[in-house]
């Protein structure tokens, strides 16, 4: 039965229609037959109840069922309801208020695809006469009142970590008439006069929306809004839907970032100066990075390597300034003797070396090779250099 409640969206009905050699007319009527069930147990629930506590409404017009059979449990018809041919704009509520179960608002719709009787082409089909039997099953589930609404949590996380301050919206999710895709005939349960809610994360990224502000068997969109964490602009990859009383009540909320560098925890080189750019003799090469970052052991662990000169490199062989900001990084090359002869091109290129975001220090993200500019290129290591 959870399949049955997975959706919570507005249930249309669409018949194929038929018709015989009598009258057909946009005036043609149909008839609605209810299973109705209890959507814990399962077990249908009393005819006489139903008949009683059931209402459809065609327009100010009330109409309350019969009792199909009196030996079957559950069933109840509603006769003589208006039908459209083709178009189906005709959409009718049905509510149910029975002793013992929460109220219940659905809505259905009588259409048929048959146009022969719009367009003149005739009222048969390879000349055989056709029945004039206009009818539709309808299946609802009812809540008992004495079954807990459970409270909903929800975690949000980027990177392994949880996010604070993020706004999460639950609403009811709303969308146009569409046609029952689970070949059940449920008519799913209504939205549309259900609160929507609105919390922020706590430090340890969660928000609760308690059961007793929710709508038992109603389908909630659950959405973060876009949130900034550790210098990075995060939003939601695509919201998920939460069927009220059926759906995991403590869920996870993964982020995604909107800037360049997805896999390196958002990080990406706004700017990179002087890289296979003439310089003066100094070698060096200045990288800016988005987001406040460290260096790894051994001042990160970069190396340099110069042709073209007659300079040598100490050990190490490249020395890494970083700000206290922790955004501009500057690399150097280490002589042991500086150069004092250059032959075009002569060129410094640094490797290796890591940094870390800030937020996740743990996590060592190579430089070269790794990390990017902001069009998506990978940082060059190399550096022409002059006599100064």
């Amino acid at each position: 039965m959870g399949k049955r409640l997975i959706a919570a969206m507005v249930a249309c009905l669409a018949v194929a229609g038929c018709g015989s050699d009598e009258k057909k007319t946009n005036g043609d009527e149909y008839s609605l037959t209810v299973f109705a069930y209890d959507a814990v147990t399962g077990a249908p629930i009393a005819s006489a109840d139903l008949a009683k506590g059931l209402v459809l409404y065609e327009g100010a017009d009330k109409t309350q069922p019969t009792v199909l059979d009196t030996t079957l449990a559950g069933a109840v018809i509603f006769k003589d309801v208006p039908a459209d041919y083709a178009h189906g704009n005709k959409l009718y509520p049905i509510l149910a208020n029975i002793a013992g179960y929460l109220p219940y608002q659905g809505y259905v719709s009588f259409s048929t695809n048959d146009n022969n009787f719009n367009n003149g082409s005739g009222d048969t089909v390879t000349g055989l006469p056709r029945d004039d039997l206009f009818a539709q099953v309808g299946n609802i589930y009812l809540f008992p009142v004495s079954f807990q609404t459970p409270s909903y949590t929800f975690t949000v996380m980027y990177g392994g970590l949880p996010v604070p301050n993020a706004v999460v919206e639950f609403d009811p999710a709303r969308g146009t008439v569409t046609t029952d895709t689970d070949g059940s005939d449920v008519i799913w349960a209504a939205d549309g006069h259900v609160q929507a809610l609105s919390a922020t994360t706590n430090a340890s990224g969660k928000v609760t929306f308690a059961g007793s502000s929710l709508a038992l068997g109603v389908t909630y969109k659950v959405t973060v809004l876009p949130v900034a964490f550790g210098g990075v602009q995060l939003s939601q990859n695509s919201p998920g839907n939460v069927a009220v009383g059926t759906a995991i009540n403590d869920q996870v909320i993964p982020l995604t970032d909107l800037a360049p560098g997805t896999v390196n925890h958002g990080l990406y080189a706004t700017n990179v100066t002087d890289a296979n750019g003439t310089i003066a003799g100094d070698g060096a090469l200045v990288i800016t990075f988005n987001v406040p970052v460290v260096l790894n052991a051994n001042n990160g662990g970069f190396a340099a390597a110069q042709a073209g000169t007659n300079g040598v490199l100490n050990t190490p062989s490249a020395i890494a300034v970083l700000t206290a900001d922790g955004l501009t990084l500057k690399l150097t090359p280490n002589w042991l003797t500086p150069p004092t002869t250059f032959t075009p091109p002569s060129t410094v290129t640094y490797s290796g070396g890591s940094v870390s975001v800030q937020t996740y220090p743990a996590d060592a993200i190579a430089v070269f090779g790794t990390v990017t500019t902001a069009t998506g290129n990978a940082i060059s290591g190399v550096v022409t250099i002059k006599a100064p």
